[in-house]
């Protein structure tokens, strides 16, 4: 690299929500780097730091000039740059003319045997400064931006108003305006502790003056700092305070200089469950809750955006906040322990799931009935508690605690059937019928709880997709590939021995009302969900394995095989993928695939082969077999790729030696009734 300075760009913006700082920050990074690449200026060490109020772009060494280039370019083709006379033609003088070129500067190149007038152009050195700053409000305008709203006279749309713009090589201010805001020489401080300009000369004085600022722009300090104060005050009050890294990340971007602070409220509260005390907590508040002793304690955990100066009025004010949510939850939890959950599951036929599919009620008839029939298929003995579990799982969307606190669903009946006496895996059922929330939730524990929430999120899929309301390009409004992918997550975990197809052709008739008001046939609505659910798998087992295992995956036949299989199967190809007996199978099952264009017509008959190569093959194959068989109905996939793996030797052997498709009819039907029988026994691994 030729000299370099440092380079730092700041876009200083009103209160960004917290859920899209960090995106924003990452396109930010991956676009700068795109379009440094394609401007030609060289770099090192490219970092982007953010807060709530700033996105930040900082470079190490930037180069300050981009080299001149030479470049070949392409002219007219020779037989019309020249007439016949030798001259040169328009299309020759147009293209030497538009490049400020000379004859003297071109060459004859031949492409693909017709040749071209060539000639080489040089381009001057440029200032990276200059580059910067045509290019930096394009870079601007392009961060990824959820919802873009117009501001003010702006005509370009951004998240929220950019108020200002700042950017320096080195000790250099780089002049450039995004539309009626020009770059200037100042940042802005902390909103509370020092809401005033900061005059800046340079990329090193930028990161002194936001300090005096109070403004931690690296986001990683933040969080350290954060979790630093949090474990002093656990050393300070005895407590122990779990952090969950999601809520630690949204405080981070919520703050730009973080003090955490001990709160607390009335020991009464904590006679509620402890969900009822959590949630308010941490979903509504933004607090950590605290732990003494294994168990919630009355107190929790803040974080201020600024100093510790009055800290002792902002407790006070958090504490009340908080105290008025936890009395709203002790009234609600009493109201619902006034009636049980049979009682509110009452309700459910006035409580809408989708307005084509009905209520509840109607979905928990569907949701009865795929449970039965999935415990029947996998031989387990539930119906006793699916009779119990179905009817009461849903009874708590009624509650008044999870009208107020939605996030609860599932949880709150779960805590109600315990306390009215349920059986453990009832009330644990309830809960675990919407696992797994989200991309690495826990699954279900139970196989109770298993089998519902499959039964639950396989009528969500049919249904929503036989009322035509199936996910298109990236949305997804009723997360139905979540839903799919928790499916099959379950299936997985429990190793459950379900052919899918075959479970959802079956059940595809308690939706036969609605796929037929959509205008789709039985097999149009059931394939569509099968493909739909092996896209899922596809994404999901590669997001484990390696990525070469696309294409075997996306050759299983779901019907003939089941999740379970199919995922110790892709386990062995992981597994094999780089070792020879696995590579050498997938390149000769590849290769009997081409040739078997002709459908088998006849049974193979060794009596018919002449050629030594084709005997040797067949004979292999003949020897391996049965031992090949017996390995696939023992499940040992490894063994049985191994065994077939002896056979591909001779058979590309063959292969390689001979026409193997002949002109003799007998020969050419006998050969590919072989081909036909070794690629039925290879391909039985994959199906």
């Amino acid at each position: 690299m030729t000299a370099s300075e440092k380079f730092l760009l700041e876009i200083g913006i009103e209160e960004i929500p917290a859920q899209y700082v960090k995106r924003m920050a990452e396109s930010l990074r991956d676009n700068t780097q795109k379009a440094l690449a394609e401007n030609l200026i060289e770099f090192a060490g490219l970092q982007v730091f953010y807060t709530p109020r700033r996105l930040v772009l900082y470079i190490e060494n930037m180069a300050l000039q981009v080299a001149g280039q030479e470049v070949e370019v392409k002219g007219p083709a020779q037989k019309s740059a020249y007439d016949e006379n030798g001259k040169p033609t328009k299309a020759l003088e147009g293209f030497l003319a538009g490049r400020k070129l000379t004859l003297a500067d071109t060459f004859v190149k031949d492409i693909k045997g017709v040749e071209y007038i060539f000639a080489v152009q040089k381009t001057a050195a440029k200032d990276s400064g200059e580059i910067l700053e045509k290019i930096l409000p394009d870079l601007i305008m392009s961060v990824y931006q959820p919802n873009p709203m117009r501001w003010n006279v702006f005509v370009g749309k951004y998240i929220r108003p950019i108020r200002w713009l700042l950017a320096f090589l080195g000790t250099r201010r780089l002049d450039f305006a995004l539309e009626f805001l020009s770059a200037a020489d100042f940042t802005q401080g902390h909103r509370m502790l020092a809401d005033k300009k900061y005059t800046i000369t340079s990329v090193d004085d930028y990161f002194t003056k936001v300090k005096e600022a109070f403004v931690i722009v690296n986001q990683d300090e933040r969080k350290k700092l954060i979790l630093q104060q949090i474990r002093n005050l656990e050393q300070k009050h005895d407590i122990q305070v779990p952090i969950d890294e999601s809520l630690l990340d949204e405080i981070v971007n919520l703050v730009e200089y973080p003090t955490a602070a001990l709160g607390r409220f009335d020991e009464a509260f904590l006679a509620m469950p402890d969900p009822i005390v959590i949630t308010p907590m941490k979903d509504h508040q933004r607090y950590f809750p605290a732990y003494r002793n294994g168990k919630l304690a009355n107190c929790f955990v803040f974080v201020r955006n600024g100093d510790d100066y009055g800290i002792e009025g902002v407790t006070k004010g958090n504490q009340r906040v908080l105290t008025a949510r936890l009395k709203d939850g002790e009234f609600f939890y009493h109201e619902d322990k006034k009636t049980t959950l049979a009682e509110k599951a009452e309700k459910l036929p006035q409580v809408v799931f989708q307005t084509k599919l009905g209520s509840y009620a109607e979905k928990m008839k569907r949701v009865a009935a795929m449970a039965h029939l999935l415990a029947q298929k996998l031989s387990l003995d539930l119906a006793k508690q699916i009779d119990t579990v179905v009817p009461i799982m849903k009874a708590d969307l009624v509650s008044t605690v999870v009208g107020e606190f939605s996030e609860l669903q599932g949880i709150m009946g779960s805590i109600y059937a315990a306390e009215e006496g349920y059986e453990h895996s009832v009330s644990k059922a309830i809960e675990e019928q919407y696992l797994p929330r989200f991309a690495g939730d826990k699954l279900p524990e139970t196989e109770l709880g298993a089998v519902v929430a499959i039964a639950d999120k396989l009528d969500s899929i049919l249904g929503l997709c036989a009322v035509n309301l199936k996910p298109t390009g990236s949305q997804d409004p009723f997360a139905l590939r979540r839903q799919a992918i928790g499916v099959l997550l379950i299936i997985r975990k429990f190793g459950f021995n379900l052919a899918l197809a075959d479970f959802v052709a079956e059940v595809a008739d308690l939706y036969e009302g609605y796929y037929k008001a959509e205008n789709m046939s039985k097999a149009d609505f059931a394939d569509y969900v099968i493909g739909f659910i092996k896209q899922r798998l596809s994404v999901m087992l590669n997001e484990d394995l390696h990525y070469s295992i696309t294409d075997v995956i996306n050759r299983i036949d779901l019907a003939a095989i089941n999740v379970a299989e199919i995922d110790v199967k892709a386990q062995v190809i992981n597994n094999l993928l780089t070792a020879e007996p696995f590579k050498l199978f997938a390149q000769t099952m590849q290769r009997i695939d081409n040739l078997m264009k002709e459908k088998k017509q006849a049974e193979f008959a060794m009596a018919l082969v002449n050629n030594a190569d084709e005997k040797r093959a067949a004979e292999a194959f003949v020897a391996a077999k049965a031992v090949a068989e017996q390995y696939l109905a023992q499940k040992d996939y490894t063994n049985f790729v191994k065994v077939m793996s002896d056979v591909c030797t001779p058979i590309n052997t063959f292969f390689d030696n001979n026409m193997v498709l002949s002109d003799d009819l007998r020969e050419r039907q006998n050969r590919i009734a072989l081909l036909g029988d070794i690629s039925a026994r290879m391909h039985r691994f994959i199906l």
